[in-house]
């Protein structure tokens, strides 16, 4: 595990392939460590001939943890502090949920330092009132008191049930691998105690997502790619499909029966697939 230094904040990532390939940097949602990508999906993608990056946010894994909370300009500033650490002048982006929002900000604010961008499960903005805006669907009410209902105490295998039962809220209709799942939670309880928590200070950083993101889109040259669960009940697929309209250079693709979170392999193949087609399809224009 390697160490980036970002204004005293320290963020530990890996590395996989050869780093003469081309860079793409993986990041991950709220909360979610850089187990979000599984480590054969990120070989995987090595062999495609890419050089891939997974890394822990802030208040994930055994990165630093703040007590107070920050917008997300801070969580883009790591993602650059990353690159620069990894001698990217410019890399290939996929984030996934807020990893989502990240990818789109450095697209729009930094395309000099972006090869393309996958946005997975993610819209063009976050606000409520933007949202509404845009007529953007909201998420069924019922899905909050499920998720909720899960209240992890600190304990994996006490905790395990509760974890598994907001994975089948939010997976949509395909069937759960627990050869997947199970590793992921179990990140969740590496480092401090607050990792299997709801990560307070992500959800606030959502909360900072500017709705400008929405009119940036509209003169961003960057190639961007928003792959989306057709039954994610987070964030409903038209988020997907209305970033991809507004963006200057969008596309939109369907993960079928897929939702919001990804324990299925034939999923992972898939995404492997849109990925690495769409950063070598950037790589050829560039």
């Amino acid at each position: 595990m390697l160490i980036c230094d970002n204004d005293g904040l320290q963020l530990r990532y890996e590395l996989f392939g050869d780093k003469t390939h081309p860079p793409i940097v993986l990041i991950a949602g709220a909360g979610a460590p850089a187990e979000y990508w599984p480590a054969n999906f990120c070989e995987a993608l090595s062999l495609r001939g890419y050089h891939v990056a997974r890394f822990w946010h802030r208040d994930t894994g055994l990165s630093t943890h703040l007590d107070e909370h920050y917008p997300i300009d801070a969580l883009v500033g790591d993602v650059l502090a990353l690159m620069d650490k990894i001698g990217a002048k410019r890399a290939h982006l996929a984030g996934h949920s807020m990893g989502g929002y990240i990818a789109q900000l450095i697209a729009t604010r930094h395309a000099e330092r972006v090869l393309s961008a996958v946005a997975m499960e993610a819209g063009p903005l976050a606000s409520e009132e933007g949202k509404a805006q845009l007529g953007l669907s909201s998420p069924d009410e019922a899905l909050w008191p499920k998720l909720m209902a899960n209240q992890p105490q600190g304990d994996f295998e006490r905790d395990l049930p509760g974890w598994m039962e907001s994975w089948r809220v939010l997976h949509g209709r395909l069937e759960i691998d627990e050869a997947l799942a199970l590793p992921y939670i179990r990140a969740l309880y590496e480092g401090p105690a607050s990792n299997h928590q709801v990560a307070e200070n992500h959800v606030h950083a959502m909360m900072t997502v500017p709705d400008a993101l929405a009119q940036d889109l509209a003169n961003c040259d960057v190639p961007l790619l928003y792959l989306h669960g057709d039954h994610d009940p987070l964030v409903p697929p038209d988020h997907g499909a209305t970033a991809a309209q507004l963006a200057k250079n969008g596309k939109f693709a369907v993960i079928p029966g897929a939702g919001h979170m990804y324990f299925n392999q034939d999923i992972w193949d898939l995404i492997l697939d849109e990925v690495a087609q769409h950063c070598v399809a950037a790589d050829a224009q560039a």
